[in-house]
């Protein structure tokens, strides 16, 4: 009986030396609440093993700490997930505002005027209805012929009118300047 309490004594103090010496190797922040758990968990069942050694609880016990485990992995795994999602849909929708400028700019050589700048904003915000679509356009452009003031003025409304009619905007988030 005595042999059997200082064995019970001697395993406690082995394994908490073990864990000190574990503890001190691992690095510091993202296991340590792990390794906490775990350890507190086997020295509390090292402690109370001669009261219910027939229970079965160290079997329990791993699984509940398997369990834990496995759900803070998966709500990590989804932050990451969900970060990933975020930066390709940024990536996407940039994707998008180039293309729609270069249409822009085709529509504007063909109106006959050369792009100078051309800006393209889309609803970025996931929870608005408009998400995803062009919501601003900004255009400078250069005549490419010397025609008089009041054509250039009238081939640029009706660039602008189109440019309205195609991306589906009211004209004051459609904004072409002809620079001189």
């Amino acid at each position: 009986m005595v042999e059997a309490v200082y064995q019970w004594a001697a395993n406690i103090l082995f394994f908490s030396l073990f864990m000190t010496a574990a503890g001190s190797l691992l690095p510091s922040g993202k296991y340590e609440k792990y390794l906490r758990l775990f350890s507190g968990m086997v020295l509390i069942l090292l402690t109370v093993q001669p009261l219910t050694g027939g229970l079965r609880l160290d079997d329990r016990l791993a699984y509940y700490f398997e369990l834990f485990s496995f759900r803070e992995e998966t709500r990590d795994l989804n932050r990451e997930i969900l970060g990933i999602e975020k930066q390709r849909l940024e990536r996407v929708i940039a994707g998008y505002e180039s293309a729609a400028a270069l249409d822009l700019e085709q529509m504007a050589a063909a109106a006959g005027f050369a792009p100078a700048r051309t800006r393209v904003s889309i609803e970025k915000d996931r929870d608005k209805e408009a998400y995803g679509t062009v919501t601003e356009i900004y255009m400078e452009v250069r005549s490419k012929e010397q025609s008089e003031g009041k054509n250039r003025a009238e081939e640029l409304n009706r660039l602008r009118r189109k440019v309205e009619q195609y991306y589906g905007l009211e004209s004051r988030n459609v904004e072409i300047h002809l620079e001189e």
